[in-house]
């Protein structure tokens, strides 16, 4: 009896240290050949992580999640990352909306016949001075540029709508490229006008003039695009043959931005102001002279002060030239919005 105790006892010890695989790990036992194994992470291509974060400049974290969701997917990953940056920056354009913006860049691009300057605002000068916004404003610039040189018109003036709906070669509107970046950078900004010019005349030349003070002057120029706080562009007529003609069109270009004319002005004003001066007594001409010139505020281009040589109305200076100006436009950051 005590010898059937004992053998039930040890059998129930025997029994109690034997381990009975979980059903998990029951098909990985057969015959010994396999064993449970934990899962593996899944990996990230670490080149294409790089790539990712260095195209498109969001965080690693965000890259590699977009790379995970893919299964390594480069084009599947960035296509996703710049829906999700769009999502975000149309969200933060909306709250940051009312937000003033007085700050900004013009971007000027040129080529011997054809001209922009377009003009990109941001709340405060620290980001206006930022490396990323001025490549923001350089992108528009180009997208705006392609665009435009396409069309019919010798002047094509666009308003913030209208540049808005401008389309770069992806198919983005510029009003998307900047809601991603208001999502990046943090401020509220503005694609706010531009303005496209050309000419077809031997005779006649484009001339540009910037005002780079206030700005980062260690990045002035970014893949051919010029970047100022003040901007001209000038349509000249003349001799572009002659020597200092190119000169000549740039020291336009500075007084219209120096002295900022209204209008150009025309012969026929000067004329009508010398025979109504002419018609007055003695002693009213002195008074009535003064009185124009303090009126019409010096906004007239030919009659202003030459900027260069003041010794000179901008009308005599261009006539002993044998140039006239044809047109002209003035942008400064952040008028707009003060008008």
């Amino acid at each position: 009896m005590k010898l059937a105790k004992l053998n039930c006892l040890l059998s129930g010890l025997i029994s109690s240290s034997i381990r009975v695989p979980s059903s998990s790990c029951l098909g990985s036992t057969i015959a010994g050949t396999r064993s449970c194994q934990t899962k593996a992470a899944p990996s990230v291509d670490k080149n294409s992580l790089s790539k990712l974060r260095k195209q498109t400049g969001y965080a690693f974290s965000n890259c590699r999640k977009a790379l995970l969701m893919h299964d390594n997917d480069f084009d599947k990953a960035l296509e996703w990352l710049k829906a999700e940056a769009a999502k975000e920056g149309w969200a933060k354009a909306g709250k940051l909306q009312n937000r003033p913006m007085s700050q900004g860049v013009v971007g000027v691009m040129t080529t011997p016949n054809s001209a922009l300057m377009l003009e990109v605002n941001c709340e405060t000068d620290f980001v206006a001075r930022n490396t990323k916004f001025l490549e923001l404003v350089s992108n528009l610039s180009h997208i705006c540029f392609t665009s435009l040189q396409t069309s019919q018109s010798s002047k094509v003036p666009l308003s913030t709508p209208e540049l808005s709906s401008v389309t770069s070669v992806t198919n983005e509107t510029i009003a998307d490229i900047v809601a991603k970046e208001v999502g990046s950078i943090g401020e509220n900004l503005r694609a706010t006008r531009a303005i496209y010019m050309s000419v077809d005349s031997p005779h006649s030349r484009l001339a540009n003039y910037i005002h780079t003070a206030g700005l980062n002057q260690n990045c002035l120029e970014i893949e051919g695009c010029k970047f100022g706080k003040y901007a001209g562009l000038v349509l000249l007529n003349g001799d572009v043959n002659q020597e200092d003609f190119h000169l000549h069109c740039l020291q336009i270009a500075q007084h219209v931005v120096g002295m900022n004319p209204k209008t150009i002005g025309a012969v026929e004003e000067e004329t009508s102001e010398t025979l109504e001066s002419s018609s007055l007594p003695p002693e009213d001409t002195a008074t009535h002279s003064a009185d124009t010139k303090q009126s019409d505020g010096e906004s007239r281009l030919l009659f202003q002060e030459f900027l260069i040589d003041p010794d000179f109305t901008t009308k005599q200076w261009l006539e002993e030239r044998n140039l006239s100006v044809a047109d002209f436009v003035r942008f400064a950051v952040g008028e707009e919005a003060s008008s």
